[in-house]
């Protein structure tokens, strides 16, 4: 249990930038308050953390954990989520803005510990703009395909659905109603 705390806190200091005897070449390209700041500057924002029912984690499948944290921005009514998943042997660490209709206003990569040939240009994750949950919200049909980073686009396309089923769980006022 130890070395589990260990590598979790080591993980948080790496995505954060301070881990010790980090190299030059961090694989951190910005950090969560940065971007938040540059997102919407002198804006009221509110962290909240929501904690599914079991019910909740069923209908959001896969989802690894129970308590949910998000950012909630005042201007222009957005929720900002931070989502860290594996893409091949590394991890990933996505930020995911969703606007007050449910769609994806902006999709940014903030942390990437894969090679970098298999990390997407912005110009790929601008695709996801616009875009509510739906079966066409997939890789090949909405979202292309990236030719020598398939695992990098499948892994970010699920965590954008993902981040969406979450939204639409915590947001059940919204009138959205999507084929999941």
């Amino acid at each position: 249990m130890k070395f589990k705390a260990f590598y979790t806190w080591l993980w948080i200091l790496t995505l954060t930038g301070l881990a010790p005897g980090q190299s030059v070449q961090a694989k951190v390209l910005q950090h969560t308050e940065s971007f938040l700041e540059e997102l919407a500057p002198r804006c009221p924002r509110r962290k909240t953390t929501h904690y599914l029912t079991p019910e909740q984690k069923r209908q959001i499948q896969p989802v690894s954990s129970a308590v949910i944290v998000r950012h909630e921005i005042s201007c222009g009514n957005r929720v900002v989520y931070f989502d860290s998943h594996r893409v091949r042997s590394q991890s990933e660490t996505l930020a995911v803005v969703v606007d007050s209709q449910g769609k994806v206003e902006q999709v940014k990569i903030l942390a990437f510990d894969e090679p970098e040939e298999y990390l997407p240009k912005q110009k790929w994750f601008d695709t996801f703009q616009k875009k509510e949950l739906s079966p066409r919200l997939a890789l090949q049909s909405d979202i292309p395909m990236i030719t020598g980073a398939t695992l990098s686009a499948r892994a970010a396309t699920e965590a954008v659905r993902k981040i969406l089923r979450i939204h639409e769980t915590l947001n059940p006022s919204q009138e959205q109603v999507h084929a999941q």
